[in-house]
Formats: structure tokens, C-alpha cells, sequence
């Protein structure tokens, strides 16, 4: 799979929601009341899933670009706040729910 390639920025995205939709029942977020966004960018650019929350906001790259993840989550408030909190990263594409619960972001 490559980032130059329409098709395969989708099957990343459809492989990442999927991930994403298990993290979020992890920590009992009911769906509906969540969003799942992408961001596929343009030629060159690993694009973006996004999961937002009432009080969480999750961005996961698309593709691991240097090696390692730049997935980042944060808290805000509600499905209106795109800046939230402090951004907290994660050495996973898609960070776990402990690490989520531990970082305290869901408590805020």
C-alpha cells in the first residue's frame, strides 16, 4: 500500500475506522454518538482518520510515515471543539483504551 494511491489511502481509512469503532466501544462510547472522519490529503500526504467524541478527539495517520506513528488524542468539548485540550501522542497508530484512561484526558 502506498500513500500516492487513492484506492489504498481508502483501505487504510476503511482498516483504521474499524479500529477505531473497536477502541470506542472499548470505552463504551455508544455508536451515534461519535463521529469518524477522514482527511485522505493530497499526493505525498498519509491523510488522516479522525474519531470525535463529546469529550474525546483521536488523529490517527493514515500510513506510519519515518517509522513511527504521529497519532495524537486529546480531550474537548463536544463535536463543535476542534482544539480541545493538550494533545497526548501515542507510539501505537492507534493508541488503547488504557492508554486513553491513563492519560486522563477522558476524565477532564
Amino acid at each position: 500500500m502506498t500513500m500516492y494511491s487513492t484506492a489504498d489511502k481508502q483501505r487504510a481509512y476503511r482498516s483504521v475506522s474499524r479500529r477505531l469503532r473497536a477502541l470506542a466501544s472499548e470505552l463504551g462510547l455508544p455508536r451515534g454518538t461519535y463521529q469518524l472522519r477522514h482527511c485522505y490529503g493530497g499526493i505525498a500526504v498519509p491523510g488522516e482518520a479522525i474519531l470525535h467524541a463529546p469529550g474525546l478527539y483521536i488523529c490517527v495517520p493514515l500510513f506510519v510515515v519515518g517509522g513511527s506513528p504521529t497519532t495524537y488524542f486529546r480531550s474537548c468539548r463536544g463535536l463543535t471543539d476542534y482544539v480541545g485540550g493538550k494533545n497526548h501522542t501515542s507510539r501505537r497508530q492507534i493508541p488503547t483504551a488504557a492508554e486513553i484512561k491513563s492519560s486522563e484526558v477522558l476524565a477532564k
